[in-house]
C-alpha cells in the first residue's frame, strides 16, 4: 500500500452481526454458475463514508460478493480489485491478487467499514494510480463507483482522465442525497447506460442483474 494512504483508525462502534466466512463460502458453492467474461481488469470504489455507516456496508459487501461470484476469475479471465474511501482511500483487494473466486471472496469477507468523509474525486484518481497504471494486462479496465453522497473534492476533472485513459467508469448513486449532476460528470456515456440510482442500500440487489449481465456480456 502506497505510504501515508494506510488505514487510519475509525470512531469506534459496535459493529453489526456479520456473515461469518463459513456463510460466504456456503453461499459459493450455491450460486457459482460462471460467467464467460472477456478478459478485463475490474474495479469497485465504494463510499466507506459515515453517512453509509456499518450495517449498509455489510450489504455492499454481500451486493458485491453476489455480482463477482459469477466471474472466471484470474489472469486469462476477469481480474477484480476493491478500493474503499472516505477521507482517503485504501487498497482494499489489489488487481490480480486473487487468482480464484474462492479465495477472492473469502477476503472481501474481511474488509472493515472506514466511517469519515466522501472524498470520489481522491478515490477514482487512486484507482488510476495504484491500481490501473499497475496492471500489466492491455485490456478492457471497468471501474464501478458506488457512493451515497455528493463528493466533498472534485470529481469531474478526474474522472474524464480516466476515460481518457480507456476506463470505462459506472456510477451507482444510492439514496437522496447524491447528486445526479455529479453521477454523470463521473460515468461514461450515455448516462442512460452508465448511471444508475436506487432509493437506499436494500434496493442495490435490484440492479445486481443488470450490472452482472453488462460485464458477464461485455456490455460496457
Amino acid at each position: 500500500m502506497d505510504a501515508g494512504r494506510q488505514r487510519k483508525n475509525p470512531p469506534p462502534y459496535f459493529p453489526p452481526p456479520k456473515l461469518s466466512l463459513a456463510t460466504y463460502k456456503t453461499f459459493f458453492s450455491l450460486f457459482v454458475l460462471g460467467c464467460r467474461t472477456a478478459p478485463a481488469d475490474l474495479v469497485f470504489i465504494l463510499d466507506g463514508s459515515y453517512s453509509v455507516g456499518p450495517e449498509n456496508f455489510e450489504i455492499i459487501k454481500r451486493w458485491l460478493f453476489n455480482i463477482t461470484s459469477n466471474f472466471n476469475i484470474g489472469p486469462k479471465f476477469i481480474q477484480v480489485g476493491v478500493v474503499q474511501y472516505s477521507d482517503y482511500p485504501v487498497l482494499e483487494i489489489p488487481l490480480g491478487f486473487y487468482d480464484s473466486n474462492e479465495n477472492l471472496i473469502r477476503e472481501m469477507a474481511y474488509v472493515q467499514y472506514l466511517g469519515g468523509n466522501t472524498r470520489t474525486g481522491k478515490a477514482i484518481q487512486f484507482a488510476m494510480d495504484h491500481l490501473f497504471a499497475k496492471s500489466e494486462r492491455f485490456l478492457t479496465r471497468i471501474a464501478i463507483v458506488l457512493t451515497d453522497g455528493k463528493s466533498q473534492d472534485e470529481v469531474k476533472e478526474v474522472a474524464a482522465e480516466a476515460r481518457r485513459n480507456k476506463i470505462t467508469l459506472l456510477a451507482i448513486g444510492v439514496g437522496s442525497e447524491t447528486e445526479e449532476d455529479e453521477l454523470k460528470a463521473i460515468a461514461n456515456k450515455p448516462s442512460s447506460t452508465y448511471v444508475f440510482h436506487v432509493e437506499d442500500y436494500m434496493a442495490i440487489s435490484r440492479i445486481r442483474e443488470v450490472i452482472k449481465q453488462k460485464l458477464c456480456e461485455g456490455k460496457y
